[in-house]
């Protein structure tokens, strides 16, 4: 199909479709209007040329003699068959009236196939407009074709306006819109006003000229085919329909060119004379204008000469307080060295005290070892075979001594953190993401967790956290820790209790490890020792007072072998076990008593 298009254009679509309803939507046609009037916004005129009716009656109102209506299938209910049938004669038909038709059929009509149906057509609207225009020609004297005579008519008026330009195509010559300026001031100037299109000729916005095209053919009823996009695209099919809509409106040749000249001048000469009205307006405008500003002028000097000397007081004034406040800076420095050297004393202080109670429980553990060598050496030089079974019970006793030792020297590790809990407050806080009931992929939340003691709550935010309004709570003495697979869930760990399992997932790898260890932590150094100041076994922090009395017995080592060994050698005495690792009476028991603040027990090791 010669001049056919290959895509789908939606502009040149809803041209088309606005010709096809002001020319055959007009005609009333009994077969044709339950179809009209077609949308432009959406694909209904694909849908009414499937009919197989749309196009041979199209035929049919410009070219009579090219087809005959009697062989069409006029009913509403057609099959596709006969729906093919009548496209194909319209097929027929458009090749007589001089459409070269390339591989299509009736068939790919009544398919709907877009490009194929949108170019047929364009081509029907083509030939239609030409022959509207070869019928306005006398063919006894001008045997010029119809096309060529467009181009023809055109380059008349251009001439005439008095340019050099000329139009030899329906693209690249238009997309400045230039040339249509000048035809519509040629064909219908006294309508669009001379100063109009003087306006438009001296945009320098080619889009905008364009849109006063646009404008200019509304304003003479012949917006048909046209928008400011076609002609700064250069589109050919939707220019040439609108020069022909032109041409068809005016075929005339128009004035003569002194007459078109006389025209333009007076157009030039009302604008000289507007401007120099407005040029003596401004002129006064102006004189007036420097007036006031020059009596505005004085009267700002003097202002700013007050402000000026305000300004200097001001300068005065702001020197004296940076000089105080320098001076108040530099009190404050020093008053803050002064802390942090009496927090670094401090500091140093309360690991020299560490480091003494490692070293008194490591001389502990010798003196002991050292003890039970030298029974079991006595042992094994004074006891017979009989004797022999209460050494093995002495083994045990050992193993339990060794045992309890250990126990006291976590317990010492565990005051410790306990006392730089209670300074620090939280063993860690921050958020993670936590997954919801049921244990579902898609149920992840932010959750902000604090971890104190073996206790880790969690809430819906921070704020909560300061108030103690926690979600839920984890007991870490009941719960086992594993890490997640990263091919899972990257940085995800999880807490199995009793009750259920928790799905907690860290921003990176570090952090992950952090909590982890931190929570292994917190679970080898809870022991038993009670978490004082507490409400539902939770740590209650400010918002209640507690006070809770905890004893701890302190464990002496004999004082000989032999004051441990003596009561052994009578075979009728009961054996006398070491010291075990939980609370005993004791003469002098340690006692504790905690305040407002949940506090932790630090135990006395001074004997």
């Amino acid at each position: 199909m010669a001049d056919s298009i290959h895509y789908v254009s939606a502009a040149e679509r809803e041209q088309y479709v606005e010709f096809l309803n002001d020319t055959i939507g007009r005609d009333n046609d009994p077969h044709l209007a339950h179809l009209f009037p077609l949308d432009t916004t959406n694909d209904d005129v694909y849908d009414a040329i499937a009919e197989g009716v749309l196009f041979p009656k199209m035929i049919a109102r410009w070219f009579p003699d090219a087809i005959n209506l009697n062989q069409l299938c006029l009913k509403q209910d057609k099959s596709v068959y006969e729906k093919n049938n009548n496209n194909d004669l319209a097929l027929a038909a458009a090749e007589k009236i001089g459409i070269k038709l390339i591989n299509i059929g009736g068939s790919d009509l009544t398919a709907k196939k877009e490009t194929l149906v949108l170019g047929m057509t364009w081509q029907l609207i083509r030939q239609c407009l030409l022959a509207e225009i070869e019928r306005t020609l006398d063919s006894t004297l001008d045997k010029t074709p119809p096309e060529e005579m467009l181009f023809k008519w055109f380059n008349y008026h251009l001439k005439n306006y008095g340019t050099t330009r000329t139009v030899n195509n329906w693209s690249s010559d238009l997309m400045d819109a230039e040339c249509y300026c000048m035809l519509m001031n040629q064909i219908a100037g006294e309508q669009i006003g001379a100063v109009n299109v003087g306006k438009a000729l001296r945009e320098k916005d080619t889009t905008k000229r364009a849109q006063s095209v646009v404008e200019f053919a509304e304003k003479i009823k012949c917006r048909k085919f046209i928008t400011a996009r076609a002609i700064n695209e250069g589109n050919p099919r939707l220019n040439l329909g609108f020069v022909a809509t032109l041409y068809l409106a005016y075929p005339h040749m128009g004035p003569s060119a002194d007459a078109i000249r006389a025209k333009q001048l007076e157009g030039e000469l009302a604008e000289v004379r507007a401007a120099l009205a407005r040029a003596v307006r401004e002129k006064e405008d102006v004189e007036q204008m420097a007036a006031d500003e020059r009596k505005a002028y004085e009267n700002e000097i003097e202002r700013l000469k007050a402000r000026i000397r305000e300004l200097e007081e001001e300068v005065e004034k702001l020197k004296r307080e940076l000089a105080e406040e320098r001076a108040t800076n530099e009190r404050l420095r020093k008053m803050l060295e002064e802390q942090e050297r009496d927090h670094e004393e401090e500091m140093e202080a309360q690991r020299e005290l560490m480091e003494r109670k490692r070293r008194k429980a490591k001389e502990l553990r010798n003196t002991y070892e050292e003890l039970i060598m030298a029974l079991r050496q006595e042992k094994e030089a004074a006891l017979s075979q009989a004797q022999k079974e209460l050494l093995d019970a002495m083994d045990r006793a050992q193993s339990e001594g060794k045992q309890t030792l250990v126990n006291v020297e976590l317990e010492n590790t565990r005051h410790l953190d306990r006392i730089r809990n209670m300074l620090t407050g939280a063993t860690r806080q921050g958020w993670l993401k936590k997954q919801g009931r049921g244990m579902k992929k898609n149920s992840w939340k932010n959750r902000y967790f604090v971890l104190k003691d073996a206790v880790l709550c969690y809430y819906s935010s921070k704020a909560d956290a300061e108030n103690f309004k926690p979600l839920g709570v984890i007991h870490l003495e009941e719960a086992r820790l594993y890490e997640v697979p990263e091919k899972e869930r990257k940085f995800t760990f999880q807490l199995l209790t009793p009750k259920k399992p928790f799905a907690m997932q860290a921003k990176n790898a570090g952090e992950m490890k952090e909590w982890m260890n931190l929570i292994k932590l917190a679970k080898k150094r809870h022991t038993g020792i009670g978490v004082l100041g507490t409400k539902d076994g939770i740590v209650a922090g400010e918002r209640g007072v507690t006070t809770t009395t905890t004893t701890i017995t302190t464990i002496s080592p004999p004082a000989s072998p032999r004051d441990t060994i003596v009561p052994m050698l009578s075979l009728n005495a009961s054996p006398s076990p070491l010291p075990s690792p939980g609370p005993s009476p004791s003469p002098s028991p340690r006692t504790a008593t905690f305040g407002s603040r949940a506090s932790m027990l630090v135990p006395n090791h001074s004997k």
